[in-house]
């Protein structure tokens, strides 16, 4: 009988439950005021997930950064105004999409 091999975790699961986490936490009550116990519960992983997937809190902050940044060119790359043809419709496009995306 051969045994089934051991397929690899998606990574999706807590890691990206704790960059959720680290998105909203640390926005609301800053970095220094935000604690590994505290973002682990918000995320509802265990500390053991926390620290198998990062090395420290600032390691998730790094990474939560870098992740915010790709989330925000993609939704710029995508936004409407660029499809105006008049350069002056592009530009007032831009503070127009911001205004309507500050939310997220």
């Amino acid at each position: 009988m051969n045994p089934k091999p051991i397929e690899p975790t998606p990574s999706g699961g807590a890691r990206s439950k704790l960059l959720e986490a680290a998105f909203s936490t640390i926005r609301e009550k800053g970095y220094a005021a935000t604690s590994v116990d505290e973002l682990c519960a918000r995320a509802g992983v265990t500390k053991g997930a926390f620290f198998h997937h990062f090395p420290s809190k600032n390691s998730l902050a790094v990474a939560a950064t870098n992740r915010w940044s790709e989330l925000s060119i993609a939704l710029f790359a995508a936004a409407p105004y660029h499809r105006f043809d008049d350069p002056l419709d592009r530009v007032l496009g831009l503070p127009r999409f911001s205004q309507g995306n500050a939310a997220r």
